[in-house]
């Protein structure tokens, strides 16, 4: 339903409407094997003894009511007004309805009279502010996180027998809720010499209460993880976009560039507050830290001789590492408690990026154009996971191959290497077993996202245009990862 409506200078839009959609998935699967050629295809034609099926059904549903109301006073004051209310059948009675308002304004100041005398160089120049909430369910991957489900298959033995049964296997909390993201920020929108050089300014600040996340669980428990709304994070930063454009005789030339800082933070746990962990408890989310840094231990370099060894003891001259040999890593006492434990895992790196770059160029000369995308991402790490088994002589019983150059990067003498250990098929140190920051890297990069080269055909008889093109996506990546 919408609505258009102008008194004089008072310009008013309004919509109204409602959305509905349903997702069932059915599947039906069915098996036999010892075909007597590979002609018949028929079911029937397999081996009967061998025969095996199975099936399942699963069903989502959303239900969407929204409006939204727009005003503005000859083009400079602008208004506008959202409201949406969304339910999801992935939640419990009760919590399955949300409701996400939204409000933004604006203020052209190149359009007042008191600008008259800018205009010659000022093309535009309008301040913004918003504040809005978002629902999110995505982080659900279960048609059915909130309600308890049985998996059958299971045998019990009763009576001296095995009989037939179904068992839970995961944990369900029928009060989960959506995830809401709440965001203001305030902007600024900037064009001079006829918008040749143009571009905006924005501050934002994003609050996710409620986020949906798997709860890890002890091996007590006897139940999968579950997931619950288990806190708040707060995300702020700046965007800066820069745009030029502009022609010199049959040469254009335009480019944009943008930058968007991050800083994350997760600021509350709820319950008991204790850390969440995941992934083997490589990843750590406390309040106060990004959510899931990294987590282990501390990789202090490789011992280069056995005077370094015997050095590395605790003030009752015991040895922190009693299986070390030179050649291995030397792992840092975090804590100081003399003891080289599960205590000393600390933070050693996160996956959050500081800033992303993005770099579009357009240029063109008569029938030619070239386009070129960049994108960098700035700060964050990475698990080079491939080091478990490429750097490892222990790994695999020593059945898989290794990365070209290993003997000359791995620790064979004095000063040969400080950050990849001897190679030994016996890992008595845990250089590979324990996780720590030699498997951190930094994931910064640049990449050429695409790259496309064109000719327009703008005069061929019955042919409006026509235009030629070569393009490659992702043709490049310089990174130190």
């Amino acid at each position: 339903l919408n609505y258009d409506q102008t008194f004089g200078k008072h310009n008013i839009k309004g919509l109204a409407g409602w959305h509905t959609e349903k997702y069932n998935y059915k599947e039906l699967t069915a098996y036999r094997k010892d075909f007597p050629n590979n002609d018949l295809t028929d079911i029937n034609a397999g081996d009967a003894a061998s025969q095996t099926n199975s099936g399942y059904t699963r069903e989502l549903a959303m239900l969407s009511w929204f409006a939204r109301v727009n005003y503005d006073y000859a083009g400079k004051n602008l208004f506008e007004a959202n409201i949406r209310a969304d339910a999801s059948s992935r939640f419990a009675e009760g919590h399955r309805w949300g409701y996400f308002p939204s409000f933004s304004g604006a203020w052209r100041i190149s359009e007042e009279s008191f600008m008259e005398g800018a205009r010659s160089w000022l093309s535009n120049l309008k301040i913004r502010a918003s504040w809005g909430m978002l629902g999110n369910q995505d982080a659900l991957s279960d048609y059915y996180p909130a309600l308890n489900t049985y998996n059958i298959g299971a045998t019990y033995p009763f009576g001296g027998a095995l009989n037939s049964g179904y068992y839970q296997s995961s944990y369900k909390l029928s009060t989960i809720t959506w995830e809401k993201a709440t965001t203001w920020g305030v902007g600024l929108d900037f064009g001079f010499l006829n918008n040749k050089i143009n571009g905006s300014l924005d501050f934002y600040n994003r609050k996710t209460t409620g986020i949906l996340m798997q709860v890890s669980v002890p091996t007590e428990f006897a139940l999968n993880p579950y997931t619950d709304n288990v806190g708040s994070m707060n995300n702020k930063g700046v965007e800066l976009n820069i745009g030029y454009n502009d022609r010199w005789g049959d040469f254009t030339f335009g480019t944009t560039l943008n930058l968007t800082t991050f800083n994350v933070n997760m600021t509350e746990l709820t319950g008991d507050k204790d850390p969440l962990y995941g992934n083997g408890e490589k990843t750590k989310t406390i309040e106060g830290e990004e959510p899931a840094f990294f987590y282990g231990y501390v990789a202090d370099g490789i011992f280069q001789n056995q005077t370094e060894v015997n050095r590395h003891t605790n003030n009752k001259g015991q040895f922190l590492q009693p299986n070390a040999q030179v050649g291995d890593i030397r792992f840092k006492d975090i804590n100081g408690d003399g003891q080289l434990n599960a205590d000393d895992r600390t933070k050693i790196g996160s996956p959050w990026a500081y800033m992303t770059m993005g770099l579009n160029l357009n240029l063109g000369y008569k029938n030619f154009d070239l386009v070129a995308n960049f994108y960098a991402s700035i700060g964050n790490d990475l698990v080079n996971q491939n080091i478990q088994e490429l750097y490892n002589a222990a790994g695999s019983g020593g059945k898989v191959n290794k990365v070209s150059g290993l003997l000359d990067m791995a620790w064979h003498g004095e000063g040969t290497s400080n950050y990849v250990p001897r190679l030994s098929t016996q890992d008595h140190n845990e250089n590979f077993t324990k996780f720590s920051s030699f498997y951190i890297e930094d994931g910064s990069y640049l990449r050429l996202k695409n790259l496309q080269l064109g000719y327009t055909f703008k005069k061929i008889p019955g042919v409006n245009k026509l235009r030629l093109y070569i393009a490659g996506q992702n043709l490049f990546t310089l990174t130190g990862y």
